[in-house]
C-alpha cells in the first residue's frame, strides 16, 4: 500500500525529471557501482516493461561549447562533425557553436521517460497476483502517527482522516521534503516539439549552460538555471512554475542551438512546463 498526499504516481521530480542514464559518468566515486548497476537494471525494465511503453532508449550525447555573439569563420551551413541538430538553422554568417566534445555513445548513454516509468511500474504491481501483480494499493491522503496494539506491537498507521492501516512496516519515501535532514533544488522545464526525430542529447556550455534531452516522440526535454537549495515548502506536484523561469530556459536553447531564437530545431513553442525539487545533502 501507497500514501501519497497527491493521490498520484510521481507528481513531483520522480515524474518531471529528464530521464538520462549515463553508465560510466560516476566512476571512481561513493556512486559508481550504484550507477551502473542502475543502467544495467533500466535495460532490463525495458525489456520487461516494453521499451516504447516507457519511452527507453540508447543515443548519443555530447558538450557543446557555444557563444551565440561569435560570428563564424566556418560557411554557413558547414557543420561541426559529430553535432546532429545544434547548429540547424543558422542565422547567415552566425554559427554560436565553438567546438564539441561526445560524452558517450550508445553503449554508455540511454534514457527513459520517467513518468511513463513510474507509472508502467505501478501498473505492474497493482495487478492482482493472479495476473502477476501483488495487488498494491495507492490511497491518498497523509500518515500522522503509527498505531500499537494492547502489547505495544506495531500493527499499522493511522491517516489524516483518521482511517487506519494495517501494516507490518512503514517506509517514509520523502525526497526532498525530508524536512532538516536535506534540502531541495527547484528546476524549470519545459517540453519543446522537434522537427524530427532527434537522438543527441547535448550539454550546452555558454547560453547559461541549458541542457536538452532530446525523446523519441520527436521532443526535446529543455532545462537549466536551477535555483538555490532551499528547504521545500510547496506541495508535490503543487510547485509553482514561474513564467519567467520558462522564458529564460527557452530563449538559452534557441540561441544555443541556432544563434537566435527563430530558425532553431527548438523553435516551436513548448507543449509542457513544469517544475519540480531535486533532493540534496551536503555530501552528495
Amino acid at each position: 500500500t501507497v500514501v501519497d498526499p497527491s493521490g498520484e504516481i510521481a507528481p513531483a521530480a520522480s515524474g518531471k525529471a529528464g530521464g538520462f542514464l549515463a553508465l560510466d559518468w560516476n566512476d571512481y566515486s561513493p556512486v559508481g557501482e550504484l550507477a551502473r548497476r542502475s543502467f544495467q537494471l533500466h535495460q532490463q525494465l525495458a525489456d520487461t516493461l516494453g521499451a516504447d511503453n516507457i519511452q527507453y532508449r540508447r543515443l548519443t550525447c555530447a558538450s557543446i561549447n557555444v557563444n551565440p555573439a561569435v560570428v563564424a569563420a566556418r560557411p554557413k551551413g558547414k557543420k561541426l562533425e559529430g553535432v546532429e541538430w545544434a547548429q540547424d538553422g543558422l542565422e547567415e554568417g552566425h554559427d554560436p557553436v565553438l567546438g564539441m566534445r561526445p560524452l558517450g555513445d550508445e553503449n554508455t548513454i540511454a534514457q527513459v521517460h520517467p513518468k511513463r516509468l513510474c507509472q508502467n511500474l505501478w501498473s505492474a504491481v497493482s495487478k492482482p497476483e493472479s495476473d502477476g501483480g501483488v495487488g498494491s494499493q495507492l490511497i491518498q491522503g497523509k500518515v500522522v502517527g503509527p498505531v500499537h496494539d494492547d502489547e505495544g506491537k506495531f500493527v499499522g498507521v493511522k491517516l489524516e482522516d483518521g482511517s487506519l492501516i494495517e501494516a507490518d512496516a512503514v517506509v517514509f519515501a520523502c525526497g526532498p521534503w525530508t524536512a532538516n535532514v536535506m534540502t531541495g533544488v527547484k528546476y524549470h522545464s519545459v517540453v519543446i516539439p522537434t522537427p524530427r526525430v532527434l537522438s543527441q542529447c547535448v550539454f550546452f556550455s555558454g547560453c547559461g549552460d541549458p541542457e536538452v534531452y532530446v525523446r523519441p516522440d520527436s521532443t526535446a526535454y529543455c532545462t537549466g538555471f536551477p535555483d538555490g537549495a532551499t528547504k521545500v515548502t510547496e506541495e508535490p506536484g503543487q510547485e509553482e512554475v514561474r513564467p519567467e523561469a520558462v522564458e529564460q530556459i527557452v530563449s538559452a536553447v534557441r540561441l544555443a542551438s541556432g544563434g537566435s531564437e527563430t530558425g532553431s530545431a527548438l523553435e516551436a513553442e513548448p507543449t509542457l512546463t513544469q517544475a519540480c525539487y531535486l533532493p540534496t545533502t551536503p555530501d552528495s
